[in-house]
């Protein structure tokens, strides 16, 4: 059905424990992201109900959540690194050989208005001379969308100039786009609307995440991002 149509719609076998634990983890996040414990009687993970808007960064557009580091927290790497997510990207390309895209989250607390609410686009276009899939895993939940931006692709595309921007937008807390080869907003989206409106927001990136105990955040780019090609086979 993709290469037919140029989409397609997988319904991932997950437990109800496994889904548990992705909305656990989307909670956990924004409680990371926020300086304030939002709920004192569950000060590490705060029930859905008691999360707003204000807990979460601006929107940017159809809901992306670009800013202050959501693309880099454990809900976000935790939905790219699912084991499905990355078999269906697997199939398509057909390697395991694989370096994933930072691209955002796309939550909505309501229904969205306007035209193209379900935002399909399209990532293939003449600039790009190779096949380029990006997809978006959904979580049903009590909000109208709770999603991951994802892509993964063939490790041997992916250059010295891409795995320096990663890096990058790891340390700065920006997302990027569906093929890494640019960081989303520029300048970075980290800074941008003016952060003095959000204080109570914490920027999520490597310096926060030590201070707040999050010891796998390295580690998770490293699963997401190779730092080198693997070697061939020795004969």
């Amino acid at each position: 059905h993709l290469e037919a149509e140029g989409f397609c719609v997988l319904e991932l076998a997950m437990t109800a424990n496994e889904h548990a634990e992705l909305i656990a983890e989307f909670r956990r996040s924004v409680q990371l992201m926020n300086r304030a414990t939002l709920d004192p009687a569950n000060p590490q993970l705060p029930p859905l109900e008691t999360i707003s808007r204000r807990h979460l960064p601006p929107y940017v557009g159809k809901g992306l959540q670009t800013f202050y580091g959501m693309a880099h927290t454990p809900y976000a790497d935790r939905m790219r690194l699912h084991p499905e997510v990355r078999r269906a990207f697997e199939v398509i390309y057909g390697t395991k050989a694989l370096a994933c895209s930072l691209d955002a989250p796309a939550i909505h607390l309501e229904p969205p208005t306007g035209k193209n609410v379900n935002w399909l686009h399209q990532d293939q276009d003449a600039r790009h001379t190779y096949l380029s899939v990006q997809g978006c895993l959904v979580l049903r939940s009590a909000y109208a969308r709770l999603a991951q931006m994802v892509s993964w692709q063939p490790l041997a595309r992916f250059t010295g100039e891409q795995r320096a921007l990663c890096a990058s937008a790891r340390q700065s807390g920006s997302s990027m786009t569906h093929d890494n080869a640019r960081v989303n907003k520029k300048p970075l989206p980290t800074f941008r609307p003016d952060p003095r409106q959000f204080t109570h927001l914490r920027v999520y990136n490597a310096e926060a995440a030590k201070e707040l105990a999050d010891e796998d955040y390295e580690a998770r780019l490293r699963k997401l991002i190779p730092p080198e090609p693997p070697s061939p086979p020795s004969n």
